[in-house]
């Protein structure tokens, strides 16, 4: 990735203005494959949840939905904050949805948010899609026939003002 540890043009006051050290991008790597083992635990976990919900005779009528918290970075950019920028790697998350039955696994590239889990749990339930809300069920997509019109944008806004986590280490 060509932002990794690169100093941004007329960087903020929330941008380092050196690059990270060696020590410091080790430190980073290992906290990366952290990240990574904590991922491949959601998918034990997950798989866990399936066995015990065949066995429980459960499987054909539960949904499983995992959402994870939000998107971070590594040392793209050369950031020193955590999770907390509008850049791609800051706002993207993992959302797992698994019907009764399963799907082939797949990844979506659909602008999707969190405003649209709550059509998602209406159309699931049986319910009519709540127009009076942003957001729209995912249900199409998850059974593989994404609707015809989907959004390609999302507001997000970011406090550039705000104390960070890094801030708060004194680093």
């Amino acid at each position: 990735d060509e932002s990794w540890n690169t100093i941004v043009e007329n960087p903020t006051g929330w941008h380092r203005t050196t690059p990270f050290t060696e020590s410091e991008l080790l430190a980073k790597e290992e906290w990366h494959r952290d990240q990574t083992r904590q991922a491949q635990s959601v998918d034990r976990m997950i798989t866990a949840i399936r066995a015990q919900l065949v066995t429980s005779g459960l499987a054909s009528t539960t949904w499983i939905v995992f959402v994870g918290d939000n998107g971070s970075h590594f040392a793209e950019h050369a950031l020193n904050q955590f999770k907390s920028t509008p850049f791609d790697h800051d706002t993207k998350t993992t959302l797992i949805i698994r019907p009764p039955g399963g799907t082939t696994g797949r990844n979506e590239s659909a602008i999707v948010q969190c405003c649209d889990l709550h059509n998602t749990f209406r159309e699931i339930a049986g319910l009519s899609e709540d127009t009076t809300l942003d957001g729209r069920s995912l249900v199409d997509f998850v059974t593989g026939t994404p609707p015809g019109t989907w959004r390609q944008t999302a507001l997000m806004s970011f406090d550039t003002d705000g104390p960070t986590w890094e801030d708060q280490k004194g680093s």
